[in-house]
């Protein structure tokens, strides 16, 4: 019995091996001059560890199916109607095995500039059939709609398409004098006039067995099914700063990097400006090479972790300098009551940052030098004071009061800067408050900086600057019970920062949040929910039988705090220094209950 467990569970390893070398990832194929690149590498693999998480089993429960019950089956029963439309089965669609697309500048010798262009792939393994039966449906569908903008042709051997997505030009119309008049040019899509690809009239598709590309350049298509094939072809897999940036987040179960170099060549062709700007955006950011992010989900402590990295050319210099130097988490300081919602804290060189003003300045053109050197010249010393005077310790409070009357909490929020040396920030702040009609006025011995009927103040007290809601301000300078870090939220985010130095730590209390402003978050989030999907993007999810669902947040809105406990832990997030950039990590912790 041992004996064939242990050559079933060897089988399995040889399966899954097979399996994964089976798989070809977009890094592979995406043109060398690649500026966004994106992929799901196993979607199995990344659909099995979400199924684990918390929020996964909550999501699938019997009391929040049901409220979601109507938006999903008006969903399904739209995506089932255009199947059948289509004559094909309802359970036509499976998810693919691996999947990822690129957005990359290729030249344009007719326009003499680099255009953006762009390339997307599916291995659908064994279910590539039914998903090729729905492609070529839809494309028989389109031919029948609007004859002549769907032409057959081959890829290397393959059976392809080729689909125009510029309709014929619409007949000039008569207008009552009766002159013709043009037409005016469709916009908003991505095709369309205004759009990313409005230089782009033809994309194509074609299938290779398992796998299916579809793009906007038909020769970089053919040698992606080349390299398919197994023939050598340079790719962003082969770019050194790609891998690098890419392994500051790892893969996870899907993966992003923008590489900032082609990305400023696309921009360039309709934004001058940049290149005008250059040298001043160098000397605030330094050489920025590249920005990546990966998510991953069923973590040891955290159900979801998205990892975000910032690869830069060389040492941190400028904005990306300021955050220093890496201290060890530690509990939220007295002056934070335990009523507070969200707290964090950076480290930041506010020394630094009259040099990095200096540094600005010099370098942009001298028409606008101009314009601010008078006043760095005016202000300067002051500013230098000030700044010499602040930091590094950064704490950020956010907490929700209601008014009497008001059913709906307001957000309140408070900055608390460690301050050496309160008479170089009032000098400061002496010279620009009273213009927006701040006065000074003592507040239990501390100075207090008001404007009469405002909202926001500013406080001195304890070697502490505050700015924020006049609220928490004095609440701050009154001193607070330090009780925050009692608080299981913040004993849990802080026991997931761990013990290394970071440069900024901080978390949410989610359901404290959900639960004091719901409905504030329920419209916000319904609005992006809304925004989220563009409209063409969502009718051609439409068009292939793929109809995604509307009102899933306002659905929920029903939900109660104890079902909101079983789903949510803090919002965690966590920033480190790296040898080549910054890394950033956000995470969904567990309930605390399921630790």
């Amino acid at each position: 019995m041992r004996r064939n467990l242990i050559a079933a569970a060897l089988s399995l390893c040889a399966a899954l091996a097979v399996h994964a070398a089976d798989l070809i990832t977009i890094d592979r194929l995406a043109p060398k001059e690649s500026w966004l690149v994106l992929g799901v590498d196993d979607y199995q693999a990344a659909a099995e560890r979400w199924s684990h998480t918390p929020f996964s089993v909550w999501w699938n429960s019997e009391a929040v199916q049901k409220l979601v019950k109507e938006p999903l089956e008006k969903s399904r029963k739209d995506s089932a109607d255009r199947l059948r439309e289509l004559g094909l089965p309802e359970d036509a669609w499976s998810a693919p095995r691996t999947m990822g697309g690129a957005l990359y500048a290729a030249r344009d010798e007719q326009l003499d500039s680099d255009q953006a262009q762009f390339i997307m792939y599916g291995d659908w393994g064994d279910k590539a059939d039914g998903v090729s039966g729905i492609f070529d449906a839809v494309l028989a569908d389109f031919e029948k709609r609007e004859p002549g903008r769907v032409k057959s042709m081959e890829i290397r051997g393959k059976k392809a398409s080729a689909i125009s997505v510029r309709p014929e030009e619409p007949k000039p119309e008569i207008g009552k004098d009766g002159r013709p008049r043009r037409p005016r040019p469709r916009r908003g899509g991505m095709f369309e006039e205004g759009g990313m690809f409005q230089h782009v009239s033809t994309i194509w598709y074609v299938r290779d067995g398992s796998r299916f590309l579809l793009g906007s350049v038909e020769r970089d298509l053919d040698e992606a099914m080349g390299a398919l094939e197994g023939q050598s072809r340079p790719s962003m897999s082969d770019d050194t700063d790609f891998k690098s940036a890419l392994d500051q987040v790892s893969r996870g179960d899907g993966w992003a990097v923008l590489m900032t170099g082609p990305m400023q060549r696309v921009a360039g062709t309709t934004g001058p400006q940049l290149a005008f700007l250059q040298p001043m955006l160098t000397a605030l950011f330094g050489e920025v090479k590249a920005y990546a992010f990966s998510l991953t989900s069923d973590q040891t402590d955290a159900q979801f972790e998205l990892n975000s990295g910032i690869l830069v050319k060389g040492d941190r210099v400028g904005v990306f300098a300021l955050p220093d130097p890496p201290v060890a988490a530690s509990a939220p300081p007295k002056f934070v009551q335990g009523d507070a919602v969200g707290y964090g804290r950076m480290q930041v060189q506010f020394r630094d940052l009259m040099k990095l003003l200096e540094t600005a300045v010099s370098n942009v053109p001298e028409e606008m030098a101009a314009t601010f050197e008078p006043t760095l010249q005016q202000y300067g010393p002051d500013l230098r004071k000030a700044f010499d005077a602040l930091g590094p310790e950064v704490h950020v409070v956010q907490r929700y009061a209601s008014k009497p009357g008001e059913s709906d909490p307001e957000t309140q929020g408070v900055y608390g800067i460690a301050c050496r040396d309160e008479q170089a920030v009032t000098g400061l702040m002496n010279l620009f408050l009273p213009e927006a009609g701040f006065e000074p006025r003592d507040f239990n011995g501390n100075t207090v900086f008001s404007a009469d009927g405002g909202e926001t103040s500013f406080g001195f007290g304890g070697g502490m600057f505050y700015m924020g809601t006049t609220q928490l301000v004095e609440q701050s300078l009154r001193g607070g019970d330090g009780s925050l870090g009692e608080s299981p939220a913040c004993k849990q985010a802080l026991a997931a920062v761990g013990t290394q130095p970071v440069l900024g730590w901080g978390y949410t209390d989610l359901v404290a949040t959900l639960e004091v402003s719901r409905k504030s978050l329920i419209a916000s989030a319904s609005r992006y929910e809304r925004n989220m999907v563009p409209k063409d993007q969502r009718d051609i999810a439409d068009s292939v039988g793929l109809d995604l669902p509307t009102g899933l947040v306002d659905a929920l809105k029903e939900l109660d705090v104890k079902s909101l406990q079983n789903a949510f832990g803090p919002m965690q997030w966590d920033m480190r220094a790296v040898s080549n950039g910054l890394f950033t990590r956000t995470r969904l912790l567990r309930p605390a209950k399921t630790n």
